[in-house]
């Protein structure tokens, strides 16, 4: 038996209007849900199986720290810091961008494979804590700052 699965798209973009048109084109609704902007959207990270960031341009996303320290299993695009966050099948798993395609077979495989999803899960857990935890953060952010003024001398 099929597991019901339901994709939830939270936030809010200048995308927005036309991927639900394409969903709504594609038939993907109600297994699509666009929740728009919540101010809630951390306790909607508690309630996911997995995390997915299908980015095609990214910094260092908060967000996927954010899902991570909720011991939350992600799959993101190999795009900006990510690859800095991710270690391919160690904490995460990492796609291409625009690989619409890997990225399906990573949340199909996860899904399948719940075991293998909370290992990630907690691995990534485990990565939020000791290299992105906020005291260290504060730390390297004065110790940039440090060494910028040293070198201006």
């Amino acid at each position: 038996p099929q597991a019901k699965v339901e994709f939830w798209l939270i936030g809010a973009g200048s995308q927005e209007a036309e991927l639900k048109s394409l969903a709504a084109s594609l038939q993907l609704e109600p297994p699509c849900r666009f929740l728009g902007f919540r101010s809630d959207a951390a306790k909607l990270v508690e309630q996911l199986d997995i995390y997915v960031l299908s980015s095609l341009t990214e910094a260092l996303p908060l967000a996927l720290l954010e899902a991570m320290a909720k011991a939350r299993p992600a799959v993101a695009t190999r795009v900006g810091g990510v690859p800095e966050i991710i270690e391919h099948q160690v904490n995460g798993w990492l796609v291409e961008p625009g690989d619409a395609e890997g990225l399906a077979q990573a949340i199909v495989y996860l899904l399948q494979h719940p075991q293998a999803a909370r290992q990630l899960g907690q691995q990534g857990q485990k990565t939020v804590f000791t290299k992105f935890n906020a005291r260290l953060m504060a730390q390297k952010t004065a110790d940039l700052y440090l060494n910028l003024l040293r070198s201006k001398r």
